[in-house]
């Protein structure tokens, strides 16, 4: 059996190869729009659907493209936002950003205002569920206004035609033990009715 280091030197200009395409033509192939569902248990002894956690494995070459088009377009607009536009708070998709910086900046923002208030209130949101209800038609529409405005400086038409590519007729199969569900389509998301028919 080859390694993947050793078999390295013959694959990588292929791959590259193909990442370049999807990058100079805007679109995304079908293949790497598939993604699988897997529940994972939040709890020690989970008994009931809210005690799983879904996770969503989508091909490597859908994740490697996804980071170059990140370092490349979006982490250097977050660097140097348009004046109309403010990170100050935003941790995702940053290159320091985290679930950690995130706390920290909440817990320090908390103890500078206790320091001149008496009390602080705190509503913490969960969005969790937000991507599952979220039409991802006006995702879409919202990603191209956001696009413009933090893209003005470069051509954003075929980083716009990308996302779209991206975005458009996803789909997924849920996996649980040992069973798969057939591959259904994502756009519209309805989480009411998740792909978890038994094959």
């Amino acid at each position: 059996m080859v390694s993947q280091a050793r078999a390295a030197p013959v694959f990588c200009g292929p791959i590259a190869d193909v990442i370049n395409v999807s990058l100079l033509t805007s679109t995304v192939p079908t293949q790497w729009k598939q993604a699988y569902i897997r529940p994972v248990p939040k709890t020690p002894a989970p008994n009931l659907p809210a005690d799983y956690r879904p996770t969503s494995t989508t091909p490597v070459l859908t994740r490697l493209t996804e980071r170059i088009v990140v370092q490349l377009y979006v982490y250097p607009t977050l660097s140097s936002p348009p004046p109309s536009l403010q990170f100050s708070d935003q941790f995702a998709f940053r290159p320091t950003g985290s679930t950690t910086a995130a706390i920290i900046h909440l817990l320090n923002t908390v103890i500078n205002l206790l320091s001149t208030e008496s009390y602080v209130i705190v509503i913490p949101l969960d969005f969790s569920k937000a991507f599952d209800a979220v039409q991802h038609s006006q995702l879409l529409q919202q990603e191209s206004c956001a696009i413009a405005k933090m893209t003005a400086r470069v051509d954003r038409e075929p980083l716009r035609r990308y996302g779209h590519s991206k975005l458009s007729k996803m789909t997924a199969a849920a996996i649980l033990n040992l069973f798969e569900s057939k591959i259904a389509p994502l756009d519209p998301p309805s989480p009411k009715t998740p792909p978890y028919n038994q094959t």
